[in-house]
């Protein structure tokens, strides 16, 4: 798996990793975009929003730079992915985008053809499904 990532992120290809919480989908995603020669750290934007367990810490978020927290509570989750730092060399990872509302859905995904047509490489990921009570 490390080998596809790091295709992914030396060619610019977007990538959406799936595995519970903890399982190590920061670490690899910075890892490989280390391996890029990247002077920057990958942006994390957090789809679930300020609701979500943890947001914004550092433990939830895998060092991995500047934790956005977005989505649902009236925060708009396409404002704060334009707002991320985009271009040659950049990463942006939008975490739990199975959490993106399907009302902004359309927003979010000309904000991230966007990045990624700056050079950024963009990355998805998401955790475990979850059943509704």
């Amino acid at each position: 798996m490390s080998r596809t990532v790091s295709r992914c992120a030396r060619e610019r290809t977007p990538l959406l990793l799936h595995g519970e919480t903890g399982t190590g989908k920061a670490t690899l995603v910075r890892a490989a975009h280390a391996l890029t020669g990247a002077a920057s750290a990958p942006v994390v934007v957090d789809a679930a929003g300020p609701g979500a367990a943890n947001v914004g810490s550092a433990a939830n978020v895998g060092n991995t730079g500047n934790a956005r927290n977005a989505g649902s509570s009236g925060h708009d989750l396409s404002a704060a992915l334009r707002a991320a730092p985009t271009g040659a060399g950049r990463a942006l990872v939008l975490r739990n985008v199975d959490a993106v509302a399907p009302e902004q859905a359309p927003a979010v995904a000309r904000a991230l053809d966007t990045a990624a047509a700056r050079g950024t490489w963009v990355v998805g990921t998401t955790g475990p499904a979850t059943s509704a009570n």
